[in-house]
């Protein structure tokens, strides 16, 4: 809860959508693994539902997440609600069919071609060509597979103190927010994120 929480904080500072979807798709798959470890009893279930209750509440009493969602209302009247990212993704791809097998070059893609894709795995794909981009994904999903394969161990050990639990799930809710979060934008170079 706290976890979410802290995303929510997130939200409400950036006022990104992204981080909203991050934040909801890191809260599921922790949710997941705490079924998985509880065997599905009703005090989990209890826990979906305060979350939920929860989120609608911050959601709909927050003005920081009204102006989101006049955003979201905004971007649909102009009909793009990706907000240029599509433009940026196909201009991207453009740039990676120049050099698909080694790419472009590392950091070229704003200091030379003055574009910023939006999203890391295709920035890395025109940047580093296939093999780069590979690699990448690799490394990204072998340490979140480990992470949540320790998680569950985690949740399921009575001998693991809690607070080694929550360490393991701060772990593994960074990884999903910064993996889906990397979809939308691009937390590899943005000083932001």
């Amino acid at each position: 809860y706290l976890l979410l929480g802290a995303g929510i904080i997130a939200l409400l500072l950036t006022k990104k959508r992204s981080f909203l979807i991050s934040n909801i798709i890191a809260a599921l798959v922790l949710y997941i693994q705490n079924i998985k470890a509880d065997k599905g009893k009703a005090r989990t279930a209890g826990r979906l539902l305060l979350l939920v209750i929860g989120a609608v509440l911050v959601v709909y009493f927050s003005p920081a997440t009204q102006g989101i969602m006049n955003k979201i209302l905004l971007l649909e009247d102009s009909g793009d609600v990706t907000n240029g990212r599509v433009a940026h993704w196909t201009d991207t791809l453009e740039i990676w069919k120049q050099n698909p097998i080694w790419g472009v070059g590392i950091d070229t893609m704003f200091d030379v071609y003055d574009l910023s894709s939006h999203n890391v795995y295709l920035q890395l794909l025109a940047e580093t060509g296939i093999p780069g981009a590979i690699s990448y994904i690799v490394l990204l999903l072998t340490s979140f597979r480990r992470s949540s394969n320790t998680y569950q161990h985690v949740l399921t050990d009575a001998a693991l103190i809690k607070d080694n639990r929550a360490i393991y799930g701060v772990s593994l809710y960074m990884q999903v927010i910064f993996i889906v979060y990397s979809f939308f934008g691009n937390p590899v170079y943005g000083i932001n994120f």
